[in-house]
């Protein structure tokens, strides 16, 4: 091997750069050695929503795809919604999740999905925004495997994948514009 071939090989970028997909696959590779682990094989499948709000906010967003509106009761606690059928969080955590459903389809594991995917997008975005280097990525990534809310609720069908994607990216641009 030439000297030059070693130096592109060690070149600091590369591995930079390696760190950086790992970090947007972070999401996606965390769930799947959790579904591993847990025996499921790589069954996205698993990812449904069972808990009352998760049922209630999939329904919504259900409606939405294939209806362009939540059709039925949306309200706090599974009451009526005080206006229309938004129910009590209004529109705009809905919104994402119907165009991802829109876009790529919508089945009973797809908020799950959505919130990896959004998750990624926003570790993607803050990647470009911050550029940190190899030993920053590496705190990144512990920080984002150390925090099992953050992943919890990004396999789940509940829209705070949605919120940490959105404070991830805003913390990026405050980094960005300091």
């Amino acid at each position: 091997m030439t000297k030059n071939a070693r130096n592109k090989i060690s070149n600091p970028n590369i591995m930079r750069y390696l760190f950086y997909a790992v970090a947007v696959m972070l999401p996606f590779l965390i769930v799947a050695v959790l579904l591993i682990l847990n025996g499921f094989g790589i069954k996205t499948s698993m990812l449904l929503p069972v808990w009352n709000d998760e049922v209630s906010r999939w329904n919504q967003i259900n409606t939405m795809v294939h209806c362009s509106k939540p059709l039925g009761y949306y309200g706090y606690n599974g009451t009526h919604a005080e206006i229309g059928t938004w129910g009590p969080w209004g529109w705009a955590s809905l919104l994402p999740y119907c165009i991802f459903g829109k876009v790529f389809g919508w089945n009973f594991n797809s908020i799950a999905i959505a919130n990896m995917t959004f998750l990624s997008l926003s570790i993607t975005i803050f990647l470009a925004l911050t550029k940190p280097k190899i030993k920053q990525i590496l705190l990144i990534l512990f920080i984002y495997i150390s925090s099992v809310i953050t992943i919890v609720y990004s396999i789940t069908s509940m829209a705070e994948g949605l919120h940490y994607s959105l404070g991830i990216t805003l913390i990026g641009l405050f980094i960005y514009l300091a």
